[in-house]
């Protein structure tokens, strides 16, 4: 898809900054796929777009919030996504059968398996996601009884190493 200096997006550059105020830098912020429309920005001079589905808005906080109310009518929300994690200190190829089955049970759920290698230890941390609360609980305890079974260890959450703070929200 090509990109192209969007017109409107420059003219709302130059109100904000002046003629002599956008420079080349500035003006990458008017950069975008043709086609896009202008998502209103009334905190500073750079809007951002949208391409069919997807909305490109400003990094910076209060930018973004501006941004997103002014898509309020436009972006309806939806079930949250829930998720839950156990942390099992075993070579993910260990578990990845056990995983796939379970898997093929809970169609409705994503089960990840993300490994890691730190502090001399390895594993794996298992993250299941739903829309389901349920579905994302009745999960969990299908991999903590296999695990079990297998004579596995593990712990809930994210891994945690002595030495480390632990997650304040955890």
């Amino acid at each position: 898809m090509p990109l192209t200096v969007h017109p409107e997006a420059k003219a709302l550059l130059v109100a904000y900054y002046g003629e002599e105020g956008v420079t080349e830098a500035r003006l990458k912020m008017a950069t975008m796929p043709e086609g896009t429309r202008l998502v209103p920005n009334r905190v500073s001079g750079a809007p951002g777009f949208r391409y069919e589905n997807v909305f490109v808005l400003a990094g910076i906080p209060g930018v973004m919030q501006a941004m997103l109310e002014a898509l309020r009518d436009e972006v309806k929300g939806t079930r949250p996504v829930i998720s839950g994690a156990i942390t099992v200190f075993v070579a993910e190829s260990a578990i990845s059968e056990m995983l796939a089955e379970i898997q093929k049970l809970a169609p409705e759920v994503s089960i990840g398996s993300y490994p890691f290698y730190r502090k001399g230890q390895g594993g794996a941390c298992l993250v299941v996601r739903s829309r389901d609360a349920v579905a994302v609980e009745n999960t969990l305890d299908a991999i903590r009884q296999a695990l079990g079974d297998m004579g596995l260890d593990w712990q809930e959450g994210e891994p945690r190493f002595p030495g480390e703070e632990s997650d304040p929200e955890s």
